[in-house]
């Protein structure tokens, strides 16, 4: 590890975004871990003096671009964290408490839009989880509790209609099962009981006529 204060150290001074106006000064070095061939440095961080590691770590590509910004409190992920596209454009963000991801993570395609929403809870997925195609239209939505899809499940086609809906018990299919086309027209429907088909299921053509019955 060497100690550097080069122009790399105005760049993440610039990107930190704790407060830098506290009351106790704190004293930052500015360090370089790691290199590459071409002697551009790969991850850079800003951390306090003589504490177990806490300041912000930056993530280069070897031309220089911002891959990520990760923030350190006593050696552990804490607060903000972002990754980046090589054109600079945000790919995801997420905050981190004491090493958990906790709150709102979002991803993004790498035109900037909303690709997937979901909430943390102490690095499980927890809540309402979105999923979004790239014309920024609805693809999922689901609910978990502890990383387990649970209750009401949907699912959309690229056009905005209805592709599926379906019910989940801890990852398990169960309840009703309906599918249907992009043109809105019901494809399928059943049930499940603990992941498998239950009773009889119905299938139909595009134009909703019915096509065949099987029964399990």
């Amino acid at each position: 590890m060497k100690n550097n204060n080069w122009f790399f150290g105005i760049l993440l001074s610039l990107l930190l975004s704790c407060n830098s106006s506290n009351v106790e000064k704190k004293t930052i070095e500015t360090y370089v871990f790691e290199e590459y061939s071409n002697n551009a440095p790969k991850i850079v961080c800003e951390l306090e003096v003589d504490v177990e590691k806490t300041g912000q770590c930056l993530l280069f590509d070897s031309l220089g671009n911002v891959l990520s910004s990760t923030m350190w409190n006593l050696g552990k992920q804490h607060g903000s964290y972002k990754t980046f596209y090589s054109s600079g454009v945000l790919k995801e963000h997420s905050m981190f408490i004491e090493g958990e991801a906790t709150g709102k993570s979002r991803h993004y395609y790498d035109d900037g839009l909303l690709k997937v929403e979901a909430n943390m809870v102490n690095g499980k997925l927890n809540g309402k989880m979105e999923v979004y195609f790239d014309n920024g239209l609805l693809m999922q939505e689901s609910f978990s509790v502890d990383n387990q899809r649970v209750g009401e499940f949907k699912e959309y086609h690229k056009n905005g209609s209805v592709k599926e809906i379906s019910y989940r018990k801890l990852e398990t299919l169960d309840s009703s099962f309906i599918q249907f086309y992009s043109n809105s027209q019901k494809s399928v429907e059943g049930q499940f009981s603990n992941g498998q088909q239950i009773g009889t299921w119905i299938y139909y053509d595009t134009t909703g006529v019915e096509e065949k019955r099987i029964t399990f």
